[in-house]
């Protein structure tokens, strides 16, 4: 073989170099994509169940009967949050393996952030721990992974974003997010709620067809109560808390563009730069533009009627402000500075809950609502103070600690300092809390890069191909999740509605703002603007003291990316790998593929079976739906699965004759004890295989499954202790039994649960169980 020339030698390094930082540009796009598309899907901070039986039996009964079918398709019965989450997890950690690969190409890979990478490891092995002695280990290691991908994202930012043209991206597509989420905010509240009030009006078969929900029931109530209340939630469905955290980062974002935006102009106007009256100024108009994205973020936090969030709003703009007019004096007093707050904090969280330990209460009535949460939520860290009960398995250990005065069976402290110790540990929930602290250290810290400032010269030709291709993907990622992830999938009408709508609004709105930004050419270190997202930063904090924002994907994924933007430039850079360059980036991608072998890919099966259950009872063919259904419960051995396959046999059950009645149960029975069995803390699982046995009994006349329901009934009850619903069937079972002794001790017990409760609560006991109080204590030999 010929030796290469020089020339030659000298342009395949060069050559590859562009290649790596290329793949580094598309990682940094794969996180921004990532950022936009999860803020328009619903995601909760813990799992549901993959059918909704419901209103997947009421297609069935649709099929049979085709003058009762309405045009179009059917809603969708299959719930995608379990995927979607899978699949944004893998998203993230490949954009990390894109960086690491793209890295190892360009020559070596430094690191920004290595403290923090090393916090992230020790929650990792801590948290992984955590998860595999969990009661349900299949939703602790959804939630493990989900966790190490947003703080991996973190890291990841932490590297791209120290060019400031693609932060200025960023924030140009959460001030977009921003706005779109805010106009669908104000549509829920002007159209959207009262539709859904009328309808309701019109049809209340409606809610019991696609939900199983009786009219009268607690969920019943609770859901008219809270349209009533007209409060948005954005593409948040029914987490107007969490749909107010977002608005926390996003509009942080936006009004950081404003400041700059408006002092640019300031300083043209001071040093007479501005153009002749009559004309209009290119940084008015820049101005002006991101006034509306932070003006809609600003009044649909109001209207969320979140009190915790707007006080954490009021106190950081408070803070940003002083931090804006003492800017100077602070700077060389920053770490003392930090330390006073923290001080603070501490203080004031050593006040609530003296204050609580000393009252049984706090000043208002939802906090005292929290500190029944919080109380119930210590009593679990002392039951595993070392590792914790798992990701996403607090409501199990939960309620066998939940207090008489708690109406809810919430599934969340509320507190995420409590969170972290409750589902990891105190070891790996300390690693999580240091991190969060480690984010806010570092968005408050003078940066290196901007001490003296850069020129912030006009963004290269380059840059702006780069950033335009960004923004098509970002609203290509609007359209994909809302038609993947969420009800647009359905037919052509809503899908336009749905999806097109919001992504030309959002790609409206973000060319606005970033064609708008360009007219600034200033040499600026971008302080104000900073300073308002770190104050946005802080208020998402704050406000995670008395909510769960950072166990909701959406919301904490935009926290976690925009951290790390923040961390850009400040953390300290490492020296280069360059020998073990390769086995870094292959590590990355094992990482990658582990996470999509173990994770997406069993839940995008199990999803693909449930579709076709949902599409085979639509059709009427009721085999190919049972089928559909016993595959996917046997993927992965998931209880969810297995409580959906029995639920589905159970109701089908109902429906069908004599002969085919009794073998539907068995099933059903059947995958209820694989789904206990599977995951054995959770009260409504042992409640569903405590019913399915007792009707099964009532069906056969079998001694045994009537005592397998009575022992499942006991479990539930044993897992759940203040469910009054549940101990009054409980107590129906042994009364059928001819115990009455513990007939009259469950009653006891309701009426006693129920004097806890606050009179107006819609948890007390209604008129039909009163009545049924009523029957048993009849029934059972008490006058």
């Amino acid at each position: 073989m010929t030796p290469a020339t020089s020339t030659q030698a000298a342009a395949a390094p060069a050559a590859t170099h562009r290649i790596g930082r290329a793949v580094q540009t598309l990682a940094a796009a794969v996180l921004m994509l990532c950022v936009v598309g999860r803020a328009f899907i619903t995601e909760h901070n813990y799992r549901v169940a993959p059918l909704a039986v419901a209103m997947a039996v009421n297609h069935a009964l649709r099929a049979r009967d085709p003058a009762s079918q309405q045009a179009g398709h059917p809603p969708s019965a299959v719930n995608y949050q379990d995927l979607s989450r899978a699949t944004f997890a893998v998203a993230l950690l490949a954009a990390g393996g894109l960086w690491l690969i793209g890295g190892a190409l360009a020559g070596g890979v430094a690191v920004r952030g290595k403290a923090l990478g090393g916090v992230v490891l020790i929650f990792a092995g801590c948290s992984l721990v955590s998860a595999m002695r969990a009661g349900d280990t299949r939703g602790a290691m959804l939630v493990w992974w989900e966790q190490l991908a947003m703080m991996s994202a973190c890291l990841l930012a932490a590297q791209v974003f120290a060019d400031r043209r693609r932060r200025n991206m960023l924030l140009c597509l959460l001030a977009a997010v921003a706005a779109t989420v805010a106009v669908k905010g104000l549509v829920q509240v002007y159209d959207e709620w009262p539709a859904m009030i009328a309808r309701l009006a019109e049809s209340p078969e409606l809610l019991t067809e696609t939900t199983g929900w009786h009219e009268g029931s607690i969920d019943t109530q609770l859901l008219k109560l809270r349209l009533a209340a007209r409060t948005p939630s954005g593409f948040f469905v029914g987490l107007p808390n969490v749909f107010a955290s977002l608005l926390l980062l996003a509009g942080a974002a936006a009004v950081g563009l404003l400041a700059e935006r408006v002092a640019a102009l300031v300083g043209a106007l001071r040093q007479r730069r501005a153009k002749p009256t009559g004309d209009i100024s290119p940084l008015a108009t820049a101005a002006l533009v991101t006034l509306v994205p932070a003006g809609l973020a600003v009044w649909l936090l109001v209207m969320t009627r979140s009190a915790g969030a707007a006080a954490a709003a009021g106190l950081a703009g408070a803070a940003g402000l002083l931090a804006v007019v003492f800017a100077k004096a602070l700077r060389r007093r920053w770490r003392r500075v930090m330390l006073v707050v923290a001080a603070t904090g501490v203080l004031a969280a050593a006040a609530v809950v003296g204050h609580g330990m000393t009252h049984d209460s706090l000043p208002s009535k939802t906090m005292t609502v929290r500190w029944f949460y919080w109380t119930g939520s210590a009593e679990v860290v002392g039951d595993e103070p070392m590792w914790g009960v798992g990701g996403g398995n607090f409501q199990d250990a939960y309620l066998l600690h939940r207090r008489g005065q708690a109406e809810e069976a919430v599934k969340a402290p509320h507190n995420v300092v409590l969170n972290a110790a409750c589902q990891f540990g105190l070891i790996g929930g300390s690693a999580y809390l240091a991190a969060l602290a480690m984010v806010m250290v570092g968005a408050c810290r003078p940066r290196r890069d901007e001490l003296p400032c850069p020129p912030a010269l006009p963004p290269s030709g380059s840059a702006d191909r780069d950033n335009g291709l960004i923004g098509c993907g970002a609203i290509a990622a609007v359209l994909a999740v809302r038609a993947a992830f969420g009800e647009a999938g359905l037919s052509g009408p809503v899908f336009i509605l749905q999806a097109v709508m919001p992504a030309a609004l959002f790609a409206l709105v973000l060319t606005g703002v970033y064609l708008a930004g360009r007219a600034d050419t200033r040499e600026s270190a971008w302080r104000i603007g900073r300073v308002a997202v770190a104050c946005g930063l802080g208020a998402f904090l704050l406000h995670n003291m008395v909510s769960f924002s950072l166990w909701t994907p959406g919301a904490a994924t935009v926290f976690w990316v925009l951290g790390g933007a923040m961390l850009a430039g400040g953390a300290r850079v490492s020296r280069p790998i360059v020998r073990g360059r390769w086995a870094v980036a292959v590590g990355g991608a094992a990482v990658v593929v582990a996470a999509g072998a173990m994770l997406w890919w069993p839940i995008w099966r199990q999803t693909a079976h449930w579709r076709a259950a949902n599409r085979s009872l639509a059709a009427g063919d009721v085999a190919g739906a049972l089928s559909a259904s016993a595959a996917a419960a046997e993927v992965w051995d998931d209880p969810l699965s297995f409580a959906d396959a029995a639920r589905l046999r159970g109701a089908l059950a109902t429906l069908g004759g004599e002969d085919v009645r009794p073998g539907l149960l068995k099933e059903a029975m059947a995958l209820a004890d694989r789904a206990c069995a599977a995951a054995p803390t959770k009260a409504t699982l042992h409640s569903l295989a405590a019913n399915l046995a007792w009707t099964y009994a009532a069906e056969v006349h079998d001694n045994a499954a009537a005592a397998a329901g009575l022992s499942h009934g006991e479990l539930a009850v044993q897992r759940d202790p203040m469910n009054m619903p549940l101990r009054l069937t409980y107590a129906e079972m042994l009364s059928e039994m001819g115990l009455a002794g513990r007939v009259l001790r469950q009653v006891e017990q309701v009426e006693w649960i129920n004097s806890q409760l606050p009179l107006d609560s819609v948890y007390r006991l209604s008129q039909p169980q009163r009545d049924r109080i009523a029957r048993l204590r009849a029934d059972n030999g008490e006058r």
